[in-house]
């Protein structure tokens, strides 16, 4: 954004070693003018009202944030009416199919389904939320954010990504098709076709929602 516009950036997070690696990038990047690091929590967003003509909130922080309800509101507060929010997060949908393939119990995903919260576990120190379609449209709509769009989207793209239809194909049909570009391009083709979907976005192993503020 900082490269492409004359826009002011800022970059809030409370990983200190990523805001690190974040000054290190810019820095070499000779664009730190215009981007400012914040060592602060989406919670608890070190703004007035209405500050910001856009809000990008990705890479999951609403699920990993402690209180999602929360988060959006802060962030729906420093953004200007009529202006933009995007985010990103994970789908309860794909971790009920990503359970039940790994062979999870059904009390297990029961559970699960119940509390759409993943337990802290070795490699991931925390709780994380997830949403459905439905569950994120409404907790945008309650912090005056209209949904404009949401889709589903896989993480990353390769013959290992544990996609809902990736995983479809036959092993070898699917291990063919990643040598060739041609072919990634069909297939990459079908995943927006079907996750531009919004009742089929929640399949997806994320949602990424764009909302207008009302």
């Amino acid at each position: 954004m900082a490269e492409k516009s004359n826009c002011i950036v800022v970059l809030l997070d409370v990983t200190r070693d990523l805001l690190k690696t974040a000054k290190r990038r810019i820095k070499n990047k000779m664009i730190n003018e215009r981007i400012e690091t914040l060592d602060a929590d989406i919670r608890c967003v070190p703004h007035p009202d209405r500050s910001f003509d856009f809000v990008l909130c990705e890479a999951d922080p609403l699920c990993i944030c402690g209180d999602p309800e929360k988060a959006v509101g802060e962030l729906s507060r420093v953004l200007k009416p009529n202006h933009y929010f995007v985010a990103g997060v994970d789908s309860t949908l794909y971790r009920v199919y990503s359970a039940l393939s790994q062979g999870s119990s059904l009390d297990a995903v029961l559970n699960f389904l119940q509390k759409e919260m993943s337990p802290a576990e070795e490699g991931a120190p925390f709780e994380s939320k997830s949403f459905t379609p439905n569950e994120l449209i409404a907790l945008l709509q309650k912090n005056g954010l209209e949904t404009v769009r949401i889709v589903g989207k896989p993480i990353g793209f390769g013959p290992h990504v544990l996609d809902v239809f990736v995983a479809a194909l036959p092993t070898e049909k699917r291990q063919k098709i990643f040598k060739s570009t041609s072919a990634i391009e069909k297939l990459a083709k079908i995943l927006h076709t079907i996750y531009d979907d919004p009742y089929v976005a929640g399949i997806g192993s994320h949602l990424h929602v764009v909302a207008k503020k009302k």
